[in-house]
């Protein structure tokens, strides 16, 4: 494999070319850090994929936002290939202390391929330490 990568402006160019069991592979994208304070720390990517193989080919694009600060992190990821539907997942989690031997953490996601019905996840705990 052959990966590159160059620093532009804010953000990053990357790519990768290669050969795997489904044939021949490219890679290509740029990522950029827009903030890292007292916010928290926030990238947004845009990525896309070209695959060569013995049945044919496939072409894929998509993005992602990622979020995260001392107590929570949440992440956002749209994608499609050429001629077929787009995939979403969303996450995000955090904890939060109320005193030293109490907390909470929670958290969540979705995800949907194409036009079927989500997958949805929650969870919570709520936690005191005696």
């Amino acid at each position: 494999d052959v990966t590159w990568d160059k620093n532009i402006g804010n953000g990053k160019v990357f790519g990768t070319l290669g050969q795997n069991d489904d044939g021949l592979f490219g890679k290509a994208g740029f990522k950029q850090q827009f903030f890292n304070d007292d916010r928290g720390k926030f990238e947004g990517q845009a990525y896309g994929t070209r695959v060569l193989g013995p049945a044919g080919g496939t072409t894929n694009f998509g993005g992602r936002l990622d979020w995260s600060d001392k107590n929570a992190n949440a992440a956002l990821d749209i994608s499609k290939q050429i001629g077929g539907r787009p995939n979403l997942s969303a996450s995000g989690a955090g904890v939060w202390d109320f005193d030293k031997n109490t907390r909470l953490s929670a958290g969540g996601s979705l995800s949907t391929m194409g036009r079927g019905k989500p997958d949805v996840g929650v969870h919570a705990q709520f936690q005191h330490d005696f």
